[in-house]
């Protein structure tokens, strides 16, 4: 067995895979809750307050069906009370530094070259 090592996306402190850590559906990790709040990050929850694992809303006028998958993970169908997890970078409410500076480059118009050749120049 192998222990995997991941970066924080927030705070960039290191946590392996066989101790607690967050990650959302897309990809970003973070090693800890405050790291994954802190950056965005929002657990799958229920508007009326209620427990995910619960099978089923008291209130018939809802019916929210709630299967559980090969894994023992608890998932909400139809459900209009149902909020996904999801990230900041999920939801495009920001994006990686990378990213950016890839938007930033076609819209000056220049290329990686450009910006290595102009860093030599300014040294």
């Amino acid at each position: 067995m192998s222990v995997d090592y991941y970066s924080c996306d927030s705070c960039g402190d290191t946590y392996c895979d066989c101790g607690y850590y967050v990650r959302c559906e897309c990809g970003k990790g973070w090693c800890s809750d405050d790291c994954a709040s802190d950056d965005g990050y929002i657990g799958e929850s229920c508007k009326l307050g209620l427990n995910i694992e619960q099978q089923y809303l008291e209130d018939d006028s809802s019916k929210c069906i709630r299967e559980e998958d090969e894994d023992g993970y608890i998932h909400c169908f139809g459900c209009d009370n149902y909020t996904p997890e999801s990230c900041k970078y999920c939801r495009n409410e920001d994006y990686s530094d990378s990213e950016l500076l890839e938007v930033a480059m076609r819209h000056i118009g220049c290329n990686r070259q450009f910006l290595i050749d102009l860093n030599n120049n300014n040294k």
